[in-house]
């Protein structure tokens, strides 16, 4: 696997973004790059369905994203879901408790809005589900553009679901596309979902990821559903997370009022455009009469209307689009070469390949509209999503590793080894496995160097072969050696000679 850019480094993602997924982290005691992308997912579902990104050729990418983020049980992915997703639950609280509202007054025989508002259905439109099937999944996006989130801290019940088996898989890929049209009849009810959105988090459990990828993992890639999704899996350490850089203030307010903002937006959008199809009231009509109700969408006739009313062959809704500044488009092209680059030797890896730089577009799209939604997005955010989707991609190798190579057997041909020759090859293992034991430990502990006498605990060398293979480091200058007796420190000299490149060592400081 590919050594992965610090995500958490100053400089790699915009600032406030960068702070938020800190301030996360430390709330609910997980890794900076797991609360990182559960924080673009509930990103995702304030603007996906409201914004859309303009790629280079001309063509439209959506704001949605499916994440799955894989962690151990008593990890902190329930604490964690109930930060990221505080002002999500906030906002639906407040629209059912208006909903009940209308519906109690159209049951007394009020009104339910203005005049002319007695023929619309009142709905109920929220930001999230936590659970569904197929079928209830499509009872709530049926219409013309409307988007849904569907996000989980308890991953085994919505993986049980049809919805993430056979056809329910195409109907999440096609949501995800966010073009085409999805149809049912069931039980004699006809439901069309036209250009709807769906984004998806999915927190699970180490057992049952796996469980469900051998029971349907082979489905999933086939028909590219695997291919559109970012993974994140937990770190093998337990202990709880490194911040040197203290979060100022409370920088999680900013980030919930800006999700707010986007679903009010959003709700706003849907609801306009489940009644673009008539011309008898016009958008503006319907848009009051929704206000009406505190925002609790209703829809129209779409299916039962005549079809004189309609104003278009194909219904059209308005969404905001994110185009990329000049030098952004340039720096696509570049960024799509180095990708291929990088991870096309990796052919087991293709199909997520073939999807990541429409993951960087989307990424890049969501992050902009936080960050400045007014402004087109910038090579600087580009080059953010660009870093966030290598490191899903080295999460994608670790989660569906290569197939074992079969060997056709063979006869053995031993070689005699001199003894000296056998003595110096043995020197340069073990003064490998004491770089490697240095880097696991510096990554692990984030510090720059670790006691000598830790790697050589960790490694389990005897003493005797432990110092000749550090005199050999020491001889290719492959390390530094600080101090003396047990207070001696050792660090690897960055080199063209198979050592780690400065960047991907911790930032000191940072």
């Amino acid at each position: 696997m590919l050594q992965q850019f610090n995500l958490q480094s100053p400089g790699v993602l915009p600032d406030p973004i960068r702070e938020w997924a800190i301030a996360l982290a430390i709330k609910s005691g997980v890794s900076f790059e797991f609360a990182l992308m559960t924080l673009l997912s509930a990103m995702a579902s304030a603007v996906c369905g409201l914004k859309v990104v303009e790629r280079p050729d001309g063509g439209i990418e959506q704001t949605s994203l499916i994440v799955f983020a894989q962690a151990p049980p008593a990890y902190g992915k329930t604490r964690l879901y109930k930060h990221v997703f505080k002002a999500h639950q906030a906002m639906d609280v407040k629209r059912l408790t208006a909903f009940i509202a209308a519906t109690s007054r159209v049951r007394k025989g009020g009104s339910r809005g203005s005049a002319g508002s007695d023929d619309l259905e009142l709905r109920l439109r929220l930001t999230m589900l936590q659970d569904t099937s197929k079928f209830g999944l499509l009872e709530v996006i049926h219409g013309i553009g409307e988007s849904v989130s569907l996000s989980t801290h308890e991953g085994n019940l919505i993986l049980n679901s049809n919805l993430f088996r056979n056809d329910g898989l195409e109907m999440a890929t096609t949501l995800w596309d966010g073009e085409g049209t999805i149809q049912t009849n069931r039980r004699g009810k006809v439901m069309v979902a036209m250009k709807a959105t769906a984004n998806i988090l999915v927190m699970v459990q180490d057992d049952v990821r796996e469980a469900y990828c051998k029971k349907h993992g082979e489905h999933a890639r086939s028909i590219g559903f695997f291919s559109r999704t970012l993974f994140v899996n937990a770190p093998a350490w337990r202990n709880a997370p490194f911040y040197p850089v203290p979060v100022q203030g409370d920088c999680l307010a900013d980030y919930y009022d800006r999700v707010q903002t986007f679903l009010s937006r959003k709700f706003d959008r849907m609801e306009r455009a489940s009644l673009q199809p008539t011309s008898t009231q016009g958008p503006e009509a319907g848009a009051d009469d929704l206000n009406a109700v505190d925002g609790c969408g209703s829809e129209a006739g779409v299916y039962e209307q005549d079809s004189a009313e309609f104003t278009a062959d194909e219904p059209t809704f308005d969404q905001e689009v994110l185009a990329l500044t000049p030098e952004a488009a340039n720096l696509y092209f570049e960024l799509q070469q180095e990708m291929q680059r990088n991870w096309s030797g990796h052919l087991y890896m293709q199909d997520a390949l073939d999807r990541a730089m429409q993951n960087v577009l989307r990424i890049a799209g969501i992050m902009q509209a936080f960050v400045d939604d007014r402004a087109p997005v910038s090579a600087a955010v580009l080059n953010a999503a660009y870093h966030v989707v290598d490191f899903c991609l080295g999460q994608f190798s670790a989660v569906f590793p290569p197939e074992p190579i079969k060997f056709a057997p063979c006869k053995l041909i031993r070689i005699k080894i001199p003894p000296q020759q056998r003595a110096a090859q043995r020197v340069r293992e073990d003064a490998q496995a004491i770089v490697d034991g240095v880097c696991a430990l510096c990554q692990l502990r984030k510090e720059a160097d670790v006691p000598v006498s830790d790697v050589r605990e960790r490694l389990g060398i005897y003493p005797l072969r432990f110092r000749a293979g550090l005199a050999l480091l020491e001889d290719e200058a492959r390390v530094l050696l600080t101090g003396k007796g047990r207070e001696m420190r050792i660090s690897i000299v960055p080199s063209n000679t198979g050592n780690p490149a400065p960047h991907n060592w911790p930032e000191v400081g940072h």
